[in-house]
Formats: structure tokens, C-alpha cells, sequence
């Protein structure tokens, strides 16, 4: 059998009667309609979506009191929720009985005084069962703002106690901690003016762009549509394929991983194709969207030469995976992990910079991060450095993954 002719018959296997190509094509689109009709107006900051949240400070420190008052002014968060201080425990409890509030937050005594010792100081969130989703919106956006309070905190401690050693006074230097501490909460509590308006709060009270977003969600799918090919790859390396001697020879192992490379590649494909159509309805929208960023016909030209290169590296991922699982549903599983892992690794279900650095370099080498670049950088602000970096990455990850799947499937052949 030609080559020609067993492409032919891989994509016929593959695309199922055009079932599985309509789902490809689907799944994208169903994921923009959740986001827009579900997602979307929550981290717009929907007055339907605010939380209403209840604070007890029992601690009532000039600090912990200056920090709840910045939480309950600060437009970083207002859109997010709506901030009722109450002055017990008791009246807390029956807001929360009542509906009037869905979380109640309690801050306890000498909560300030074991952070500067260094000790555990943790704040108590309590909810109705009902109400756990946005306990835990809450939770993220607290745990994120007083991160911040207590990262600016132990540096003004160290600009004081240099400033003691320079020769200042006690008083002098406690002044520039105060006001310093105070200028640091300020500014984080009120990043969204420096970042602008356009942006969406996310669920960890960080405002992100809007290509974000559409980046992580088409590349997520573009990952999910490797699931195919895998799931064939699997079933080939461990069924009649094998057994009837298809895969005895070198020669037919890359025939076969080439046919099966394109077929898999052009699944994907056409799952991002969806992006060209979208990239039109967003230049049209025009200030709307794009936030004054620059935005170039080379964007266009970029995006139709990476889309290719994303989808053969993807369908390498999917080869390597199937080859190195033998096994339909062994192989499914492998790959939703890896989907899951690259997500997890790649700031598609959490904000790079909330991730250790040597997990976020570790991201940036699987082929999710590039394409979600490459996504976004096209989209919406193109950068020839960048995408340069990215295409690379994702050149060198396909030819290591061809060779892995070829040394991988050669073996279950039995010609290695």
C-alpha cells in the first residue's frame, strides 16, 4: 500500500463518517458559549454574580483594620464581592442563617502579631454547604491579597531595619514602615486602575486579559482533540495491526507514524481552524477588545503558519502517548492526565505567576504554554521575538516526540 493510499485510509478511520470532525469542531464552540454565557459575566464582575461576605475582626490592629478597609473600598474587588463588617461572631452567624450573606470571615485575636513572629495565623471561612463555590472565591481572593500584604510586609521590615543601621530613629523608621506598608496594600488593592478596566477578574482576584482566556480554552481543546489519534494509535499498537505484521519493519513503523502524524495533526487542525473566524469578529470589534494594543496583518500570516505546527506537535504527543500505552483505555487515561498535567503546568487553570518558577519553566516546555502564546501573542499583540521562541520550542518538542514514537511503536513491533 502507497503512502498516498494509507493516509487516505487513517483519515477515513479517524474522522469516523465526519462524526468525530464535527465534535472537534463543536467542542471549541460549545467551550466560547459557556465561557461568554457562564464565565465570562462573573469575572466581568455581573452585579448578579457578587458575593456578599460577612468580616468579624477580632484581632483590631491598626494594620489588620487599615487592610480591611482597603478590601472593602478597593476596586479590585468590588466587582468580585460585597464586604458587610460586623462586630461579632454572633451577628455574623445570623447574617449567614439569614441568606444575607453567603460567607462569613473571621479574622481572630493577635492574628497581625503572629504573622510578624513568623507563627500560623490562618482566617476562618465558613459557608453553607450550598455555598462552597464561592467560600472558595472568597478564599482565593483573600489568600491572594494577604499574600501580597505579607510579602510587602517582611520587605518594609527590612527597609526599616536598614534604615536604623543608616543611623535613622526608632520613630523615623517606624514611620517609613507604616507608610510603606500603607502604600504597598494600597497599590495592590488597586492594580486594576494601573491595569485598566478592560481586563476579567479571575477567580483569584487577578485581572487578566481577555486573550487569555480565548488562548487557554483553544488551546485546551486543541489538546482534548489529540484524543483520537491516541486512542487509535493505542488500539493499533496492541491489536490486528500488530498481530497481522503491519509494524514488523522499520519502514512501515514510519509510514504508518507519518500517516498517522497528518491524520491526527489534521483533526486538530481543524478544531483551531475555528480561531480564523474569531480573529475576524475581534479585529472588527476593534477598541472594544484589543485595549489600544498593536495588532499587524503579519498576526494573520503568523497564526496560519504556527496552527499547522501546533497540530503536527500535538499529534506527535498523541503518537508517543498511544505507542508508549498498548491499551484504548489505558491510553485515554494517559492522555486526559497529560492534558490535565500540561493545563495545571502551563497557567491555563491558574495564572503563571502564582506558580513556582522551575514548574512554570518546566511549562514551557510542553507544547500547551507555546501554542497558548502563540495564540494570544497572534491574536491580539504580536511579538516576532516571541513567537520566534515559542516556534522553536515546539519544532524541537515534535522531532523528539516523532522519535520517541517511532522507537516506541518500532518496539511493540517487534523490529527494535
Amino acid at each position: 500500500m502507497s503512502l498516498r493510499s494509507f493516509i487516505y485510509l487513517d483519515i477515513k478511520r479517524l474522522f469516523n463518517s465526519g462524526r468525530t470532525a464535527l465534535f472537534a469542531l463543536l467542542a471549541p464552540l460549545l467551550g466560547l458559549l459557556v465561557f461568554g454565557s457562564v464565565v465570562a459575566p462573573m469575572l466581568a464582575g455581573s452585579p448578579e454574580m457578587v458575593i456578599p461576605y460577612a468580616v468579624c475582626n477580632e484581632d483590631g490592629s491598626e494594620a489588620v483594620t487599615l487592610f480591611i478597609n482597603l478590601i472593602s473600598r478597593s476596586e479590585s474587588l468590588r466587582d468580585l464581592s460585597a464586604m458587610y463588617p460586623v462586630a461579632d461572631l454572633e451577628t455574623g452567624y445570623r447574617l449567614l442563617e439569614s441568606g444575607q450573606v453567603l460567607v462569613l470571615v473571621h479574622i481572630p485575636q493577635d492574628f497581625y502579631q503572629r504573622i510578624t513572629r513568623g507563627e500560623d495565623a490562618q482566617v476562618e471561612l465558613t459557608a453553607y454547604p450550598a455555598h462552597t463555590f464561592e467560600q472558595t472565591m472568597i478564599f482565593l481572593t483573600l489568600d491572594g491579597a494577604l499574600s501580597a500584604v505579607g510579602q510587602s510586609q517582611n520587605l518594609m521590615h527590612m527597609v526599616g531595619e536598614a534604615a536604623r543601621r543608616a543611623g535613622a530613629g526608632e520613630e523615623e523608621s517606624e514611620t517609613l514602615v507604616n507608610e510603606g506598608l500603607d502604600y504597598a496594600i494600597r497599590q495592590y488593592m488597586e492594580r486594576r486602575t494601573a491595569l485598566g478596566k478592560g481586563g476579567a477578574l479571575s477567580p483569584t482576584g487577578d485581572y487578566l486579559p481577555l486573550e487569555y482566556y480565548i488562548s487557554a480554552i483553544f488551546a485546551l481543546f486543541a489538546a482534548m482533540a489529540m484524543m483520537p489519534a491516541l486512542r487509535l494509535t493505542a488500539a493499533d499498537c496492541g491489536g490486528p495491526l500488530l498481530r497481522r505484521g503491519l509494524l514488523a519493519s522499520r519502514s512501515q513503523v514510519r509510514r504508518y507514524c507519518l500517516g498517522r502524524l497528518l491524520s491526527g495533526a489534521l483533526l486538530i487542525f481543524l478544531t483551531l481552524a475555528i480561531l480564523l473566524p474569531i480573529c475576524g469578529l475581534f479585529r472588527s470589534m476593534g477598541s472594544v477588545l484589543y485595549w489600544g494594543r498593536d495588532h499587524t496583518a503579519w498576526g494573520w500570516v503568523a497564526l496560519l503558519v504556527a496552527l499547522p505546527v501546533i497540530s503536527l506537535t500535538f499529534s506527535a504527543l498523541a503518537l508517543a502517548i498511544g505507542g508508549a500505552a498498548g491499551e484504548p483505555r489505558l491510553g485515554l487515561w494517559c492522555g486526559f492526565y497529560a492534558v490535565l498535567l500540561m493545563a495545571a503546568l502551563s497557567g491555563a487553570l491558574l495564572a503563571e505567576g502564582r506558580l513556582p518558577a522551575i514548574l512554570a519553566e518546566i511549562g514551557h516546555w510542553t507544547p500547551l504554554k507555546p501554542a497558548m502564546r502563540i495564540i494570544a501573542g497572534t491574536l491580539f499583540s504580536f511579538d516576532a521575538g516571541r513567537y520566534a521562541q515559542d516556534m522553536l520550542r515546539l519544532c524541537i518538542m515534535l522531532a523528539a516526540l516523532l522519535g520517541i514514537s517511532d522507537l516506541l511503536i518500532a518496539r511493540r513491533g517487534g523490529c527494535l
